[in-house]
């Protein structure tokens, strides 16, 4: 290596239209999220930074601040549609279980109200006299 520093010049890039309005967007979208307060300090900095006029550069935030909360209420909107429509499917659920629950103890009492048929016969079999008694035990 020589004793002299060699410094490799590289010629100035010239950014493009297209991707200075990109910085600027991009620069809105980062300060929408910052409090109000933050964002209004720093305006005349970023708009003598990107090279356009403070009015212009503090619309362009306060829409993406205005942007950013439409998406907020969606956001909580469908969360809220959501848990509701997670909330009736349980209580479909449950007035569904509950419905069965009933139905089943209403064939439980039907079945106790009515005797089987073998219930029936020892029923009127011990019921009956000795001789009808004896018949039956030999039947068996």
């Amino acid at each position: 290596m020589s004793s002299k520093a060699e410094l490799v010049q590289l010629r100035p890039t010239e950014i493009t239209p297209e991707e200075r309005a990109r910085r600027v967007q991009v620069e809105a979208e980062r300060r929408a999220r910052q409090s109000t307060v933050e964002w209004m300090f720093w305006l005349p900095s970023l708009a003598q930074q990107h090279g356009i006029p403070e009015a212009k550069l503090k619309q362009m935030i306060e829409a993406q601040v205005r942007a950013n909360e439409k998406k907020e209420r969606e956001a909580k909107a469908e969360r809220r549609k959501r848990e509701q429509r997670i909330e009736r499917e349980r209580a479909d659920a449950r007035r569904e279980q509950e419905r069965q629950q009933r139905a089943q103890e209403r064939a439980d009492r039907e079945a106790k109200k009515q005797p089987s048929a073998s219930n029936a016969t020892v029923t009127r079999n011990s019921r009956g006299c000795s001789s009808c008694q004896a018949r039956s035990t030999s039947r068996r």
